[in-house]
């Protein structure tokens, strides 16, 4: 019986972890194109970039499935392929700005990088998990 009330609980609370968990990727997002065009840092922005990344870190695992009491197979997968393609995607952009970064004399400010690669993985991150969430089933 405690089971099932637990579940009912969390069920109807797992909306609000995707709600809070698409508002802090946004917010990142927000911040780093910030930082981007800026290219420089202020305390605003490290507040607003920490509590997103604490509540998307709060949040991920709920949202994709993988709380205990849930356990959802599909959006396990999903969130799992949408997270490796993020990486994935992130990392050859990273490399092809260093390469062009170098051999095109090309000098990136901390702040600039950081929000470029905040925003590609993010974004990234949510491109795919929404295409993968549309397409249906990943193998």
């Amino acid at each position: 019986m405690s089971d099932n009330i637990n579940r009912t609980i969390i069920g109807k609370n797992v909306s609000g972890y995707g709600a809070t968990l698409w508002i802090a990727c946004l917010l990142l997002l927000v911040s780093s194109v910030y930082l981007m065009i800026a290219k420089q840092i202020n305390d605003t922005v490290v507040v607003l970039i920490f509590v997103s990344i604490l509540t998307l870190i709060g949040n991920f695992f709920v949202y994709i499935g993988m709380a205990k009491p849930l356990q959802d197979e599909r959006a396990r997968k999903i969130g799992t392929a949408a997270a490796t393609y993020s990486w994935y995607f992130t990392l050859a952009v990273m490399g092809f700005f260093l390469f062009a970064g170098y051999y095109g004399g090309r000098a990136f400010t901390a702040a600039e990088t950081f929000g470029l690669f905040t925003f590609l993985l993010v974004g990234g991150w949510m491109a795919a998990y929404t295409y993968l969430n549309f397409k249906g089933d990943v193998e």
